[in-house]
């Protein structure tokens, strides 16, 4: 075994976490609120055999989430559909 293995190892150990951590820093980046809506979404509503309030990008930029996580957000049908829906009396489907 020569005594250059030690040396190389050590260097070896002490660079693959900064290799690693260099190559994740894009999933450490900011994400833009109205970039993670997609342009021209649009969700038709029925309720009750009826159509209801369109849920589209619009919609969605103006109406604050319920749940937030990192970039991620989540609104609940009540907030985005107001009145009309009511979840003890409606499915999703």
């Amino acid at each position: 075994m020569s005594q250059r293995c030690p040396s190389v190892c050590r260097r070896t150990i002490l660079c693959a976490p900064l290799l690693l951590a260099a190559g994740c820093d894009g999933c450490r980046a900011a994400v833009d609120a109205d970039e993670a809506i997609p342009e021209g979404l649009s969700v038709a509503v029925e309720i009750d055999g009826q159509p209801a309030a369109v849920i589209d990008t619009a919609k969605l930029r103006v109406t604050t989430p319920d749940h937030r996580d990192g970039g991620r957000r989540a609104w609940r049908l009540s907030s985005l559909l107001g009145e009309v829906y009511h979840p003890d009396e409606h499915s999703v489907s």
